[in-house]
């Protein structure tokens, strides 16, 4: 009889053990996230980071209809230099909706002054300064500032979306999406959007083809591969 007593007592105690130990595992896992809570350190399966390619970015501007020899002015602006008021001031002075006003707000903004007015009041970006940071791009109202990949490319350098004539009467360098770059691209980079010509920079290979073909002159060479 005491045999069978302490029989069923071993079983007993085995179970509440087993038990304690089970609790025990779990209250781990729940607070330590799953199976790693009773793994040593060195029996740990560590996931592999995945490097990160990120690739470089410069600010470019996308017009070059700088002064009104270039592109038409829809009227005689005299207030303060700013391309947000002279922009809102009957929609700017440019009779191109998309025309660069330049008056600076762009290099205003920049903090590195990566992109300054020159002497002839046109905006440069000094790709050796820029960090792409799209202050730039923000200070804009025209939107006409782009951050592009850091690789040797061709850009069209208008951004209107006007049908041919009207981008003509506006602008003597201003993409009419007369498509002659288009067909002779060898590599299938230029595509025609909402009446403009545009680049793909993944399948330009900076050829020139299209440069060279354009009768506006609105295809300009990007070299952006200077060392920041």
């Amino acid at each position: 009889m005491f045999s069978i007593f302490l029989s069923f007592l071993g079983v007993l105690l085995v179970m509440i053990f087993s038990g304690l130990a089970v609790w025990l595992v779990s209250a781990l896992s729940d607070k330590y996230g799953g199976d790693e809570a009773i793994l040593p350190d060195m029996d740990r399966v560590k996931p592999a980071i995945k490097p990160k390619h990120k690739i470089r970015q410069a600010a470019v501007i996308r017009c070059k209809g700088f002064g009104p020899d270039i592109a038409r002015d829809r009227f005689l602006y005299d207030g303060l230099a700013s391309c947000q008021l002279a922009h809102q001031t009957a929609g700017g002075f440019k009779a191109c909706s998309v025309g660069c006003l330049s008056l600076g707000d762009c290099a205003r903004a920049c903090e590195r002054e990566a992109l300054n007015m020159n002497e002839a009041g046109v905006p440069v970006v000094d790709l050796s300064k820029c960090s792409a940071c799209g202050h730039c791009v923000a200070a804009c109202p025209r939107g006409i500032i782009s951050l592009v990949p850091m690789q040797p490319q061709y850009m069209v350098s208008c951004m209107s979306h006007e049908k041919g004539l009207i981008v003509q009467a506006d602008c003597s360098v201003g993409c009419n999406a007369c498509g002659k770059c288009i067909k002779v691209c060898e590599y299938a980079a230029i595509g025609v959007v909402d009446s403009l010509a545009v680049i793909d920079p993944e399948k330009c290979v900076a050829c020139g083809a299209c440069a060279k073909v354009c009768p506006l002159h609105c295809i300009d060479y990007v070299d952006t591969t200077v060392t920041l």
